[in-house]
């Protein structure tokens, strides 16, 4: 029974891919394969993982996804370390909680990505626990700041982006026509604008422009960029679609339509996806 368990879990394994999602972005890229594992609810009902250990496992991880996240901005060689240090913290929380042999097959496919071994992909549907907003500044069109705890049940789609950026212009008809799609759809849109440029600290010229771009969702005016700090965002724009719990689910840097890419429909089924869930 137990060797059936073991090939039949693996097998299913080895057919699912090992990033983020077909088109998006991996937001913890170069990470331990064992990681992305670990944040693939797939992954753990076919090894069979009882569901109160499941909680516990989303429990840890979403902890560590909030100490994790700061680091992806940071150089790599200066955070080392801290990194390796906080990841054997982990492991060694997480591992009592599977099975010598569910572990085993874990540590297998890991080797497996590695290797760079297997075809034939199917998306893990990761989930990342994404960090609370930041009090960092002031709220365009809002009469209050929005908290993502307040927001439970609804699919956010939060975009990190600064008015002079160019390759944040060329996304803003993208967010014009979510605006006006999902308008009373149970999904709200969040603008970040975090500063690159002396005038990008200026609230009153990032209302300014939010209104000549047509934004009519709220907006964040990250002036102390305590939001790109958290998050660990490193590029203007970058798009995180959160699902109904509050996870990351999607993450696209850059551009949606760079070089002829159509991120801008393709997070916008993700979303239509999300909101059916």
């Amino acid at each position: 029974m137990k060797k059936r368990m073991t090939q039949g879990g693996y097998g299913f394994l080895i057919g699912v891919c090992f990033a983020l999602n077909g088109l998006a972005a991996d937001p913890f890229e170069g990470a331990d394969p064992i990681w992305n594992l670990l944040h693939s609810p797939a992954v753990q009902r076919s090894l069979r993982v009882s569901a109160s250990n499941q909680k516990k496992i989303r429990s840890l991880l979403d902890r560590y996804d909030l100490e994790f996240l700061p680091y992806r901005n940071q150089s790599s060689q200066k955070i080392k370390n801290d990194v390796q240090e906080l990841w054997t913290e982990l492991l060694n929380e997480i591992k009592p909680i599977f099975s010598s042999m569910q572990w085993e097959t874990l540590t297998q496919l890991a080797r497996k990505i590695q290797a760079n071994s297997i075809d034939g992909a199917q998306p893990l549907d990761l989930r990342i626990k994404a960090p609370e907003l930041q009090d960092s500044g002031h709220w365009i069109n809002t009469e209050k700041p929005l908290k993502l705890s307040d927001l439970q049940g609804t699919v956010v789609v939060l975009h990190f982006y600064a008015f002079g950026c160019i390759n944040c212009k060329n996304n803003y008809s993208a967010y014009i026509d979510w605006q006006q799609n999902f308008a009373g759809k149970n999904v709200v849109i969040i603008g970040i604008q975090t500063p690159e440029t002396k005038s990008e600290h200026n609230v009153d010229l990032i209302r300014k422009r939010a209104e000549e771009a047509g934004f009519t969702f709220p907006i964040l005016a990250d002036i102390e960029k305590d939001n790109w700090q958290t998050w660990g965002n490193s590029m203007w724009p970058s798009v995180y679609i959160l699902d109904k719990q509050g996870y990351i689910r999607q993450f696209w840097p850059g551009e949606l339509r760079w070089e002829g890419a159509t991120g801008d429909k393709y997070l916008q089924q993700q979303i239509e996806k999300l909101i059916r869930e």
